[in-house]
């Protein structure tokens, strides 16, 4: 998981950590997994 990424979410969306993690794994890992 790319750790910029998710910092860069947590900003524009005012995510907390493990919310911006889930929703860079819905977005970004579910993406890539198929």
């Amino acid at each position: 998981m790319n750790r910029l990424r998710i910092t860069s979410l947590r900003r524009r969306y005012g995510l907390s950590e493990t919310r911006a993690r889930l929703v860079a794994e819905l977005f970004f890992g579910g993406a890539k997994n198929g």
